[in-house]
């Protein structure tokens, strides 16, 4: 299992802002994992009212080794849509009423053409409304002030404190307390080079 940026998804209306894909090789589908996909997020626009929302795309995609195989033998792969981890958390934080998330407009599961990279394989599509603001890069981070960094940060912490993200989403332990070493996790923090970085805060840059 790997991952890495691709150009799987060509075809989706929409400006395309980025495309991930988790790659399976036959010792992780052996293992119980599900198929490898590619995931791509797209800026869209409402073509009535012109509210921009975000759609990602998940894109079956074949096993590791098998992808210029005839397409007759990429079409034994197919399986139903899978649950994913993004779709799951947005429904849960929905149902608890978190008034910290997007929110939702519509998700959908479906088929890859005939002639798709796994002939009618599936993908999933979810969309949901685009929030003020611009997500942060690491450029635009750094060149603040350290005090508008700090007040980022803080808002981080009270943000995680009730969920720990959407798209690769995990239940939150709620007995585990918190610790400045997610600021280096989410690069909100910089660590020095060494194996023990976290026992020597002193040296962090924040």
């Amino acid at each position: 299992m790997h991952s890495a940026e691709t150009s799987f998804l060509v075809s989706y209306e929409g400006t395309k802002l980025e495309e991930v894909s988790l790659f399976m090789n036959q010792i992780d589908l052996d293992g119980g994992r599900e198929p490898g996909f590619a995931a791509g997020k797209f800026l869209c626009a409402d073509d009535t009212t012109r509210e921009l929302a975000f759609m990602r795309v998940y894109y079956q995609i074949p096993t590791s080794g098998t992808e210029w195989s005839p397409s007759k033998v990429r079409a034994t792969q197919v399986v139903p849509p899978i649950k994913l981890a993004e779709l799951v958390a947005f429904k849960a934080l929905i149902e608890q009423e978190c008034t910290v998330i997007p929110k939702l407009l519509g998700y959908q599961d479906g088929k890859q053409l005939g002639d798709g990279i796994i002939p009618v394989g599936f993908t999933t599509r979810i969309v949901w409304k685009k929030v003020a603001g611009v997500p942060l890069s690491q450029s635009y981070f750094w060149n603040l002030d350290q005090f508008q960094r700090q007040l980022i940060r803080e808002e981080f912490r009270r943000v995680y404190e009730r969920i720990s993200g959407v798209r690769m989403a995990v239940p939150v332990d709620s007995r585990r307390k918190w610790t400045d070493t997610s600021y280096v996790t989410y690069m909100l923090a910089k660590a020095p080079r060494r194996t023990d970085w976290y026992e020597h805060e002193e040296e962090w840059e924040f």
